[in-house]
């Protein structure tokens, strides 16, 4: 449909259910927005390739798929730090914010709104 726009190498063109793989060896960062169920494997690829990963919400739906999120692939001292960078209440804008708010320099907090919107964990 767009073959006259998009040029892409057929060494660079990946298929299948292992096609993932030459992705995550063809790039620095790997952002996973597939299927909830295959998150766990991408994942662990993409950081025993030493890659840069970002996992859309939820990161695992199932044991094996939290398994494989948890697995160590690298030191518990260096997963750690890792995860508290990325995770919203390590965030320093959101710290602050919240601590202004306990400051009282936002007035009397009456009510929060909290919204997680997703589909079925397929």
């Amino acid at each position: 449909m767009f073959t006259d726009r998009i040029q892409v190498p057929r060494e660079r063109q990946f298929s299948g259910l292992n096609g993932y793989r030459g992705v995550i060896e063809n790039c620095d960062v790997v952002l996973i927005a597939c299927a909830s169920r295959f998150h766990g494997d991408y994942a662990l690829a993409a950081v025993q390739a030493k890659k840069h990963v970002f996992i859309e919400k939820p990161a695992a739906v199932d044991i094996a798929g939290i398994g494989k999120i948890l697995q160590p692939t690298i030191s518990r001292r260096k997963t750690a730090r890792a995860s508290r960078r990325g995770h919203l209440r390590y965030h320093l804008g959101r710290r602050e914010a919240v601590q202004r708010m306990q400051a009282g320099e936002i007035g009397n907090i009456l009510a929060i709104q909290c919204d997680y919107l997703r589909g079925p964990t397929a």
